[in-house]
Parts: structure tokens; sequence; C-alpha cells
């Protein structure tokens, strides 16, 4: 079983081949397509004196020739189950693999994030922070240095922006997606699924300061409450999940449940790091019919302190900006 079926790789200036195994390891091998693309972000212009346009213009089509060589070498390694295609595009990189996604129906984005020598400090690029906000479909951003299959997967599941269902609900949610393709690339993978929620204590930082009277026993069972609340949902969330996949790939002898009271931004990297996490996964918020954001700061200050590869999700009735036209 292989969680995608229409994956589209973008390839960057550095070795595409790790980046090509964790895409392939993720497409289905008996339906599945990836197509290959090296996205030029330049556009000529003839300005200056011709001999200078000309000069440019060589230069950049021997680029082209270079990154079609490239592409054509991966694309000979690829399974021959599954069906592949490559291509040089020109313009903005994020952009241009949108449309493509609208385009040809992609499942799957992957690309190779640029790494940071500061730790703590991850700082995604523009261009892959676009991406993430406003492509369609699931983006998976590799951390280039990280080799081999995600053996240690981090399902991280909120319950105040994402619905939270009953059992007997049919209509799948995107906890339901974060948890189900996480299950599922871990055990593709053999590894172990990790599966967080962070919760906070409504109110707790006017109650500690003593802005709102309670005494520390009260206290203590509202804290004891809400963390109980915040664990029900998730063995709830899992128990649905696991009726949805099976045991064969919901194997619970390999998935460890984290409720940790905190704030997401902070504990989600902190948790990660203990656990020393291969891949997290996680959704993002955007509304219907307007241009995609992830959660404001709390997403975008996790991503930036992460040190690992993060598959990002986008909640049902999410539509991009960008267009065709």
């Amino acid at each position: 079983m292989r969680v995608f079926d229409n994956t589209l790789y973008i390839v960057g200036d550095s070795d595409g081949l790790p980046g090509l195994k964790r895409a392939l390891a993720l497409t289905n091998t008996e339906t599945g397509s990836i197509s290959l693309v090296s996205i030029i972000e330049s556009i000529i212009h003839p300005i200056g004196s011709s001999k200078f346009y000309t000069e440019l213009k060589e230069a950049f089509e021997a680029l082209r020739h270079e990154r079609l060589a490239m592409l054509e070498k991966l694309a000979n390694s690829v399974p021959k189950g599954i069906s592949v295609t490559y291509e040089v595009m020109d313009g903005r990189s994020y952009v241009e693999a949108i449309k493509r996604v609208l385009l040809y129906k992609h499942d799957l984005v992957v690309a190779n994030a640029a790494d940071s020598d500061h730790k703590g400090n991850r700082l995604f690029v523009s261009e892959e922070m676009q991406l993430l906000r406003k492509c369609p479909c699931p983006v998976l951003l590799l951390k280039s240095s990280q080799a081999g299959p995600f053996k240690r997967v981090l399902a991280t599941l909120d319950f105040e922006y994402y619905d939270t269902p009953d059992t007997e609900q049919s209509e799948p949610t995107l906890n339901d997606e974060i948890l189900e393709v996480s299950a599922t690339i871990a055990s593709e993978a053999k590894g172990k699924l990790d599966i967080i929620n962070v919760y906070e204590i409504p109110g707790e930082g006017a109650m500690t300061a003593g802005w709102i009277p309670m005494n520390i026993n009260s206290f203590s069972d509202y804290a004891n409450s809400c963390a109980k609340t915040s664990k029900d949902k998730v063995d709830m969330q899992v128990k649905r999940s696991k009726h949805r996949l099976g045991t064969t790939v919901f194997d619970q002898s390999t998935v460890e449940t984290h409720i940790v009271h905190g704030r997401a931004r902070s504990t989600i990297p902190e948790v990660a790091e203990t656990l020393k996490t291969d891949l997290i996964v996680m959704g993002t918020v955007g509304r219907a019919g307007t241009s995609g954001f992830l959660l404001g700061n709390t997403a975008e200050t996790i991503l930036n302190h992460i040190d690992c590869s993060v598959l990002a999700l986008k909640p049902p009735g999410f539509e991009t900006p960008i267009s065709l036209d």
C-alpha cells in the first residue's frame, strides 16, 4: 500500500536521487506516476547589448540542457511499474509547481528544503513557505541531509482548528488524513508512529496570576479535566483511524501517543527533537475560497524550529490563489 498516486518531484540543484527515493517510497507502485521537474527561475529579456543578450540566452540554454540530462538520468532509475515524465520549466518555482498541480492533478509535491547551519532557527526560505501556504495538495519538504526511509513519524493532531469527529461520522476530516497518512508512511517503512496533541488550559494565565480566584485543588481538577479531554479525543481519533485502515497498517504495537500541556509552537519542535523524528505530518488551516495560509505564526514558528522533513496537508475545501490564467 502506498499513499499517493500522482507525485510531482521538484528537483533542485543538489543530488536529486535521495529525494527521488523518498518520493517513490510514497507513490503507488502499481498504478502510480511521478513527474520530475526542474524549474529555472529566470526570464531573459533583450536588455543591454545584443551580444550580451545572445551570450546570456546561450548560457541559459546550456543550463536547460544540463538540467534535462540530469532529469533523464533520474527518470531512468524509476522502477518499471511507475509511469515517469520529466521536464525543465521557466518561472517562479512555487507558481509553476502549483500550476502544474492544477493542470495535471498531482496529489503530492515533493521538494528538497534548504538546510540551515543554525539549529533551532530553520527559517524556511520564501519559495518553500509560499509553496506550503498556497499549494492545493500535500507538500513534502525533505531535509536533504536525511537518508533512508521515514522510520519515526510524528502525527500532529489539532482539535481546536480541525474537526473532532464521532467514531460513526463518515466524512473524513483533516485529523483523519493526518493520522492515516502518517500511519501508512510509518507502516511502509516498518517504523514507529508517534501521535501528539498539545493542549492548553483555557484561562490558565489569569488563574495562576490570581485574576480569577481558584484554590489549588480546584485548579488541579480543572487541569486534569483538560488533559483527559485531550486524551479522550486522541483515543477516539485513533479508534476511528484504526477502523478505517485496519490493523495491518495501523499496528498499535508501534504507536505511541503524547498528550502534552503547553504551546504547540514550542512543544512540537522539542518533542520532535527528543524523539529523533524523521518526518512531521501536520495540517494547515485556510478558509475555502481564500488565499491559503498556514495557521498564522504558530505553524510557521513550528516549521522554522524543526530539524526534520515535514509533510503539510490541506483542509477540505482549500482553494489555491494561484490560477492557470
